[in-house]
C-alpha cells in the first residue's frame, strides 16, 4: 500500500503586524516559525503554521480581514516550503468541466 504524503501549511504575513495579530490569536491555535527556508526566497521567511481547515477559513474572510498573505506548503517534515498558488481556491469545490463551459458561454455570448 502507497504511502499517504503528510503536508503540513503555512501562512507568510506579507502586511506586517496586522496579519501577525489575526494569526497569533490563542484560540486559532496556529504556531509561529521565525525563519524557514521557501524555494522562492533568497533568505529564511517568519511563518504561522496553522491547519488546512484554519487556511481554508482564512482565505474564505480574507476580503473581509484586510490581511496580505502568501500561502505556502511542506512536503514531508523536512521539505522547503513551496508557494502554493491555489489558496484562494481552498474552500471552493469545483465541478469538472465548469471552467469549459464558462468559457463555452462567453464565447456564445460574444456573438
Amino acid at each position: 500500500m502507497a504511502k499517504e504524503k503528510m503536508y503540513r501549511w503555512f501562512i507568510y504575513p506579507m502586511d506586517g503586524e496586522h496579519t501577525n495579530k489575526v494569526l497569533s490569536n490563542p484560540q486559532h491555535n496556529n504556531t509561529f516559525f521565525e525563519g524557514l527556508s521557501a524555494t522562492d526566497q533568497a533568505q529564511r521567511i517568519p511563518v504561522w503554521e496553522c491547519s488546512r481547515e484554519f487556511l481554508t477559513q482564512f482565505e474564505n474572510g480574507r476580503k473581509g480581514n484586510g490581511v496580505k498573505y502568501r500561502v505556502y506548503v511542506q512536503e514531508s517534515k523536512y521539505g522547503k516550503l513551496k508557494p502554493y498558488p491555489f489558496a484562494k481556491n481552498l474552500g471552493k469545490k469545483k465541478k469538472p468541466g465548469a471552467d469549459l463551459v464558462k468559457k463555452a458561454l462567453e464565447m456564445k455570448n460574444q456573438k
